[in-house]
């Protein structure tokens, strides 16, 4: 543990000079914390390349905090749209709204407090406390474990792992917290990475055990991945003129809130088959099937779409619930990204 410790210098010495410039990232010194909030959420589960233009769009509609929380969430559905995990873009707007009403607009400064708002875990709390108030406290995230996985050689898996990782390097903060873990964050982004790490080239090899029995793509352990279950899911594409028609998916559950053709097949494992389907058109006419046009891949299953396209009259009218909107004017809806993908067949 001291040898680590000891090489602690030498990590902010190579992070300093080789920190990744990315569009959210300031010295602590003037971090904004709404910036590290927006791009701590956008980051979960998703890449910095992928967030980099949702980060930039956020910030130019929605400069602050307080413009945030007066948009409708709907308008921030629809700038998410696309970039996955929708929980996180209602969770968003709710916080932004409990730091206006009940902060005034000012974050909270210490991780405890943060961790109270809606949709801000322990590592996001955690990260922005760090970098913006430099609180002493251990930012673990998938790359902060793989790195002192592979320096300890430790065993366990998700999440036991996290929390012994936590344990390490908690009592070695040091007050350059918030660089501390950005520093970490890029080792593992750029040279602890999980296949080909660059060894020689990271400042913590001398202390590392994995390294020293040249086995670090072994570690952190893996939990052995299940199989996703499949479901059919049937889209209608009902076209009047250049108008198709949309719903609203429901307030709760999955892709709750946002905008969809109407679909059936979400929860109940159907056979994707026309005298099933047929039975549940949205509005009645002549469909034609594009079976299996595509599919998608959810965390907890795999979705295989097929798309049900009908022409209707154009003095038709939108069951309850529903409406038609044009195909120029459905850029403005908060569409996710599995109705996107139906757009290039319809």
């Amino acid at each position: 543990m001291s040898e680590f410790s000891n090489l602690i210098p030498h990590l902010l010495e190579w992070y300093h000079k080789n920190d990744r410039q990315l569009p959210w990232r300031v010295n602590s010194k003037t971090a904004n914390p709404y910036h590290v909030w927006l791009s701590e959420i956008m980051l979960q589960q998703t890449t910095s390349a992928a967030v980099a233009p949702y980060f930039a769009k956020f910030l130019a509609l929605w400069p602050d905090v307080k413009a945030l929380a007066n948009a409708p969430l709907n308008d921030v559905l629809t700038q998410w749209a696309g970039l996955g995990y929708y929980a996180r873009a209602r969770n968003l707007h709710a916080c932004a709204l409990e730091i206006v009403n009940e902060y005034q607009g000012v974050f909270p400064k210490f991780s405890g407090d943060l961790q109270r708002l809606k949709g801000i875990g322990g590592y996001t709390a955690a990260a922005i406390a760090s970098i913006c108030s430099n609180e002493k406290i251990a930012v673990v995230d998938g790359n902060v474990m793989r790195v002192i996985a592979r320096i300890f050689m430790l065993e366990d898996t998700k999440p036991k792992l996290e929390h012994i990782v936590r344990d390490i390097l908690q009592p070695l903060v040091p007050i350059e917290s918030g660089a501390f873990g950005q520093a970490l964050m890029d080792l593992g982004n750029s040279i602890c990475t999980p296949k080909n790490p660059k060894c020689e080239a990271c400042p913590f090899n001398s202390a590392c055990k994995a390294f020293a029995k040249n086995m670090p793509e072994k570690y952190p352990k893996k939990l052995e991945k299940r199989a996703k279950p499949t479901r059919n899911i049937a889209i209608f594409a009902v076209k009047k003129g250049g108008e198709i028609l949309l719903q609203k998916r429901a307030d709760t559950g999955l892709l709750a809130k946002m905008t969809e053709f109407p679909s059936i097949g979400w929860y109940e494992n159907f056979a994707a088959n026309p005298p099933e389907i047929a039975q549940n058109p949205p509005i009645i006419g002549n469909y034609t099937c594009i079976q299996n046009a595509y599919t998608h891949v959810f965390t907890h299953f795999t979705a295989h779409v097929s798309i049900w396209v009908a022409n209707v009259p154009h003095g038709t009218i939108a069951p309850e619930g529903t409406w038609f909107c044009t195909i120029d004017e459905i850029k403005n809806e908060a569409l996710p990204s599995i109705m996107r993908k139906a757009l290039k067949f319809i």
